[in-house]
């Protein structure tokens, strides 16, 4: 007996009915789980990497405020932030980081030159006083005329605590720090640096952490860290074993410092605590009052 026609029609049909419906499942379930690779990638772009390339660029205040606006493809999650230079004419620009909906680096941003770059080389916080670089630089500050305002690298004799420095310098606010909390590493040769201020906790990811301790939110981003983001960190220079080391440790090797006058730097090299000031950006300012 032949199958009937209308009856292998309607197998066919109701085939074709349960392959459409398994589909959309399988697409439902496909989006969901990309969304959510995508929602993961958005806040590991800026917890992790937004503050890692701060800690690996110390020549920049790498600012998160107001970066929401992910841009997202169905690979990929980018995010625009704001970079300033050290410098009193405050110059800036934008970069933007990229990963892909795994939570991997996808390309390093190009950043600007920086005044701050060739200082950063020959930074030898915690390494003792240097009674020679001292000289020379009480020499060039004193050749300064009394209406100038500079920013400054200041390189501390021996790592302090947080306490020490917000005793000794004289810091715009208690918000504002920018903290380089290592000597040189081998791995990128610069300091291992962390900034509080300017942009909150809450913009760079770190909910709930305290606005007025650099040490405590660099400690707070380590301990958030996982094995998984090692090699994201290696492609920047940095090393998750020296982060984790540096935060252990929690002391400060030198600091940059905005907006410093003739007198304030002539008393910071007139403490024991102080190897060496280092200028980055002086701006004459002849109706300015030196701090």
């Amino acid at each position: 007996m032949e199958d009937s026609p209308v009856g292998f029609r309607g197998v066919k049909r109701s085939t074709v009915i349960y392959l459409s419906l398994g589909l959309l499942l399988v697409w439902g379930i496909a989006d969901v789980w990309l969304t959510r690779l995508s929602d993961g990638a958005a806040r590991h772009v800026r917890l992790v990497m937004g503050n890692a390339y701060q800690v690996a660029y110390p020549e920049y205040r790498i600012l998160l405020w107001g970066s929401d606006a992910y841009q997202r493809t169905p690979t990929s999650v980018s995010l625009e932030v704001e970079v300033q230079q050290h410098a009193l004419d405050n110059l800036r620009s934008y970069v933007t980081l990229s990963e892909n909906i795994l939570g991997r680096v996808t390309a390093s941003p190009e950043f600007p030159p920086s005044r701050m770059h060739p200082l950063l080389a020959g930074f030898r916080g915690g390494q003792g006083q240097d009674l020679g670089v001292k000289k020379a630089a009480r020499a060039l500050v004193e050749s300064l005329g009394s209406g100038v305002t500079a920013t400054v690298i200041v390189e501390f004799a021996r790592p302090l605590s947080e306490n020490e420095v917000v005793r000794l310098v004289p810091l715009r606010s208690a918000d504002l720090k920018s903290f380089f909390l290592s000597p040189i590493q081998k791995s990128n040769r610069k300091p291992v640096f962390w900034r509080s201020g300017w942009d909150r906790c809450h913009d760079r990811g770190l909910d709930g952490c305290n606005e007025s301790s650099a040490i405590a939110q660099f400690r707070q981003w380590c301990s958030m860290l996982e094995e998984g983001d090692r090699d994201d960190l290696g492609k920047i220079g940095l090393d998750l074993d020296v982060l984790r080391r540096t935060a252990e440790e929690g002391k400060v090797y030198g600091l940059v410092l905005p907006g410093a006058g003739k007198e304030s730097m002539l008393h910071l090299l007139s403490s024991p605590l102080v190897r060496t000031v280092d200028i980055v950006d002086l701006v004459p300012r002849s109706n300015a009052r030196a701090s």
